[in-house]
């Protein structure tokens, strides 16, 4: 069979006062997904239009909860998406090499700049998110994202979002996943069933 890779993040979210401070927001979120090799040899800007090639088992786990497993997780969104209608449309275009700095260190880095959108239906209420963003790119870190920059308009409303690499590893790692994990949809130990969720499924 194809090799597979498990592969973690943790994300921290924090909220950026207009002087400059930062104040954390919630716990820290950790993800650790079950990856083909083949995912990670395709183009990423296709990941939203593609999630049935991801994700083959998520486990999440924000803090000290229970951590929360999806099995076939890439399908099941992909699944999730198609029932909620959401459109997902984005163009990026390379803007050239230049040097990043970012917490993790100093990386020479390849710029991508775009826009897009997405729209979908929640509830009865028709949600449109429109963004530009800018992300860097470095071939040294798993992944490559070192950075990233958006604008989003909510219905609206503009909201900016920054993300930067604080460390990264590319061997030798322990999971933060602690406890054991609890199947979110019909796995071998039961749970909801996706089909459930989708009207008509």
């Amino acid at each position: 069979g194809e090799t597979h890779y498990w592969v973690e993040t943790e994300v921290d979210n924090y909220k950026v006062s207009k002087k400059g401070q930062r104040k954390r927001q919630g716990d820290a979120v950790v993800m650790k997904v079950l990856l083909p090799a083949s995912a990670l040899n395709g183009d990423p800007g296709n990941i939203l239009n593609n999630l049935g090639g991801y994700g083959k088992e998520i486990i999440m786990q924000a803090g000290d909860a229970q951590p929360m497993r999806i099995r076939e997780g890439g399908m099941m969104a992909g699944m999730m998406l198609k029932a909620m209608g959401v459109k997902v449309e984005y163009q990026f275009a390379s803007a050239g090499n230049e040097k990043v700095t970012v917490p993790a260190g100093e990386f020479k880095a390849e710029k991508f700049t775009g826009s897009g959108s997405v729209e979908t239906r929640v509830l009865m209420s028709k949600m449109s998110v429109q963004s530009d963003s800018q992300f860097w790119l470095s071939r040294d870190v798993p992944f490559g994202m070192v950075k990233m920059s958006s604008v989003e308009t909510v219905n609206g409303k503009p909201q900016t979002t920054e993300a930067h690499l604080a460390a990264y590893g590319n061997s030798g790692a322990t999971s933060a996943i602690s406890g054991e994990p609890m199947d979110m949809f019909g796995g071998p130990d039961g749970g909801l069933n996706l089909q459930d969720l989708i009207p008509g499924g």
